[in-house]
């Protein structure tokens, strides 16, 4: 076999794997986000504009990310717990606590970011907010929908949602083109286009109640309780770098230096989280281990020569796909681009596996406290940069962690679902790579991003 059919082979049985689906329709999402966020630049908005849009994306994405991440590893978790799991009875056991956990958190999370905005903790939510809040509430209805379709085996399902979100979400922001046009039309026109994503969700709840009994889903609330508390600590700890942000420096030019700085990121943890999420029904066998050590490698060979094109070219990309003004921003991705380290590594999924929820939730409190003591330290002598190192110093503290956990409480050693030669080899290139960019390269806009 050539090695252009053997490529061709590949795709074609990637193309057939649910696993690959999802993360079609991951990248797919942030495609649209990225096209997006050139198009406001090409329009163009003013850098006071593009802030007011990426503050809204911001809010949004804080608000409803952490809590569907929890119910999607808990649907995951429950689905795989035995084969016997009906998986129509436990989506709409699953779609009634969305409506219920939904409403109630739409309404909480919008008293409490008046309240937030009214004492100065948060700006004032842009024109408009609350349209694309609701709608990006629809949207974590439509990850769900399409983990379903993954339990269900529907590929095709999957791709054609993932089509229709890119078009609508890319499509409606063309709507600025027209002069007089603000964001906040564009709000109304994403929210239309996602009422029939509801119908569609309606329609597969209404059939799988054939030939099933309702069971109740208060059974699925203690664990999927703790799963959506050490999700929600994990956003925060993610997050919690562009509210520092958005704090010390208000939402300007610096908030979306950093907004567009951390632009690129999502490729790489879209990819590992999908994978990660998807593995959790099967990693407490000894097959699911070698898929996740597997996964492990493909992902390092994939982004070894990847990050370190995009960390050495990454202030002549922004200047050419964004603007020269915009070049600063490269100085956050590059330093982002060392989150990855910590990515590419499975044990999580193997804990969920095994239902080790508290033990997970003690590690995710630790993330969290060592984000927020180290990033506030470090700001007062390093900026944003003193930010991102406390981000960065979190999530290495929460790998290390949840490796030490398998270890010992599943007696599982690193080395059988880690690649250890090939992810130090990883490591140290990535790192290095980093240190002599900037030990010998490094504009004047370096100190804007370092000053508090």
């Amino acid at each position: 076999m050539s090695f252009r059919a053997a490529i061709k082979d590949n795709f074609h049985r990637r193309w057939k794997d649910s696993v690959f689906a999802l993360q079609f329709f991951n990248v797919m999402r942030f495609a649209a986000f990225f096209i997006v966020s050139i198009l406001l630049v090409r329009i163009p908005l003013s850098v006071d504009q593009i802030a007011s849009y990426e503050y809204v994306l911001f809010l949004s994405s804080i608000v409803t990310g952490w809590w569907i991440h929890g119910f999607i590893q808990g649907f995951m978790a429950d689905g795989g717990q035995t084969k016997s799991v009906d998986k129509g009875v436990l989506f709409r056991s699953y779609s009634r606590l969305f409506f219920v956990f939904g409403t109630g958190m739409f309404a909480v999370v919008s008293g409490g970011i008046e309240v937030l905005a009214f004492y100065g903790v948060l700006s004032k939510p842009p024109t408009g907010f609350y349209f694309y809040l609701l709608f990006h509430f629809l949207l974590q209805g439509l990850i769900l929908l399409i983990y379903y379709a993954h339990q269900k085996g529907w590929k095709k399902f999957i791709y054609l949602f993932s089509i229709y979100f890119f078009l609508i979400y890319v499509g409606s922001f063309f709507v600025l083109l027209k002069e007089g046009v603000l964001l906040d039309v564009v709000y109304r026109y994403l929210l239309v286009f996602a009422l029939p994503v509801v119908a569609v969700w309606f329609y597969f709840y209404k059939k799988s109640e054939q030939g099933s009994p309702r069971q109740p889903f208060l059974p699925h609330v203690p664990h999927l309780t703790i799963l959506m508390l050490i999700q929600g600590i994990g956003f925060l700890s993610v997050w919690s770098d562009g509210f520092w942000v958005q704090y010390f420096y208000g939402t300007g030019e610096v908030f979306a230096f950093f907004r567009y700085g951390g632009r690129e990121l999502p490729f790489f943890v879209i990819l590992t989280t999908t994978f990660s999420t998807a593995m959790i029904h099967a990693s407490s066998t000894g097959q699911g281990l070698d898929r996740i050590k597997k996964g492990s490698q493909r992902f390092i060979r994939l982004f070894l020569p990847l990050s370190l094109i995009l960390m050495l070219s990454s202030h002549f990309l922004f200047s050419w796909v964004y603007s020269d003004a915009f070049i600063p921003a490269s100085f956050v991705f590059d330093l982002y681009v060392l989150l990855i380290l910590v990515r590419v590594l499975f044990p999580r999924p193997i804990l969920m596996a095994h239902r080790l929820f508290r033990p997970l939730l003690w590690v995710s409190v630790g993330e969290l406290v060592i984000n927020v003591v180290v990033s506030v330290a470090l700001y007062w002598s390093l900026g944003v940069l003193g930010l991102i190192l406390g981000t960065l110093a979190a999530h290495s503290f929460e790998l290390g962690a949840s490796l030490y956990l398998v270890r010992t409480r599943l007696r599982i050693t690193m080395q059988r679902y880690v690649p250890v030669r090939l992810y130090l080899t990883f490591a140290i290139t990535v790192v290095l790579a980093f240190v002599i960019k900037y030990g010998l390269f490094s504009g004047d806009w370096v100190e804007m991003l370092i000053s508090p």
